[in-house]
């Protein structure tokens, strides 16, 4: 299942990266602007948030089924800081160090992005209900890419 979800966020940024790459093209190349491929291309662009909502609910879904596999423990949060401290230590570090080597980041750059992106599928379901959002999509992909090598590992 885990693929699926990780298939469909990847496809919606691609979209999401193509109108965005595409509307910056045709302005550069002309000051005429079509109506109906800007309308198109900022359809594409917004692909942006149902990506990112299916992308932190994939790095969700992946804390809780690495949780299930190796543990049996079963938990009942969204909070991907709380569901990634259950994790045991050894696994635990593992994602941790993968995130941090793909990302180039610090430790502490780690902690201070779970912490801004703890509540991301929560946060990003109800996007119009808060005025400012601290997501990281980037770190959520290579995130939860790093749990899916764990899982993938334990299989």
């Amino acid at each position: 299942m885990l693929p699926i979800f990780k298939h469909a966020s990847k496809t919606l940024m691609d979209e999401c990266n193509e109108g965005a790459k595409t509307i910056a093209v045709n302005k550069q190349k002309s000051n005429k602007v079509d109506p109906e491929l800007t309308k198109t291309l900022t359809a594409k662009a917004c692909q942006i948030i149902p990506a990112t909502v299916l992308t932190a609910f994939t790095a969700e879904l992946s804390l809780k089924t690495l949780l299930d596999q190796k543990q049996n423990i079963s938990v009942k949060t969204h909070d991907l800081k709380k569901l990634f401290e259950k994790v045991d230590t050894s696994t635990r570090t593992l994602i941790k160090n993968k995130t941090i080597d793909k990302l180039d980041i610090s430790s502490d750059q780690f902690e201070d992005l779970i912490n801004n992106n703890k509540n991301a599928f929560a946060e990003t379901r109800y996007l119009h209900e808060k005025a400012s959002h601290n997501m990281n999509i980037q770190f959520l992909e290579v995130f939860c890419e790093s749990i899916m090598t764990e899982i993938n590992m334990s299989l």
